[in-house]
């Protein structure tokens, strides 16, 4: 009667962080080329006529947006562990898709600017130019904070302790924050409904997010996560 065979582990894949980034990348310049793809006039004698300077300013500001993500992830994604942590895979696995799915959609305000124009209206030359200026704030806040946890992320997840300093010393989620007022600074630029329906769906979605972020943080931290919360408010001061 023959042995059975011993069992071999199987070592765990190395992590290369590099993997991650590389997607992103490629996601990011994807993003770019479909929403070119999406504005040109294919039948027209002008095809890029509706790629105009506010179009322009947007793109260039998304791509602002784009690189200082690439330049922040490969501080954060040291590990797969702290990969997970920072996108929430511990408590909200399904964020990533949902916020996939709305950056896709929101696609479609493009093709209603450079086409359908479903509510010209809300084309309102003023209000774009605020839009370009509170996504431009937006890409600051993120910038100071996406510096900040570039230097204490992992840091504060191998030591098991609260980021209290920096833009946390205000709020408690600045990063959502920055990620609200990019989204609503587009609604304005933009000037589609589609653009504000989707504006919608990007609130509800981070709303869900905290709440499930701020349990999971209080099962982590206990007492010293509920004084954390009594002293910040949780996106804008003076208001939420």
């Amino acid at each position: 009667m023959g042995t059975a065979p011993k069992s071999q582990e199987v070592p765990p894949k190395k992590w290369n962080p590099l993997t991650a980034i590389v997607w992103n990348a490629a996601f990011f310049v994807l993003f770019i080329i479909v929403t070119l793809m999406i504005m040109r006039k294919w039948r027209s004698p002008e095809p890029w006529a509706a790629v105009d300077a506010n179009a322009i300013a947007i793109l260039v500001l998304s791509v602002l947006y784009c690189v200082q993500q690439l330049v922040l992830y490969p501080r954060v994604f040291r590990t797969r562990e702290s990969m997970d942590l920072f996108v929430g895979k511990h408590f909200d696995r399904r964020m990533p898709g949902l916020l996939g799915i709305l950056g896709t959609i929101e696609l479609l305000a493009f093709a209603d600017y450079a086409h359908w124009h479903l509510v010209p209206a809300l084309r309102i030359p003023a209000l774009q130019t605020a839009g370009l200026m509170v996504m431009f704030g937006g890409l600051l806040w993120m910038f100071y904070v996406d510096r900040y946890m570039a230097k204490h992320f992992v840091e504060a997840w191998e030591q098991h302790k609260l980021m209290e300093g920096g833009p946390y010393r205000w709020v408690r989620h600045p990063r959502y924050a920055a990620l609200l007022l990019s989204r609503l600074g587009f609604c304005l630029a933009i000037g589609s409904i589609i653009a504000y329906c989707v504006l919608v769906g990007w609130f509800f979605v981070v709303w869900l997010r905290i709440v499930r972020e701020e349990k999971y943080l209080k099962g982590q931290f206990g007492a010293e996560y509920e004084a954390f919360m009594e002293t910040r408010v949780r996106l804008v001061p003076g208001v939420y």
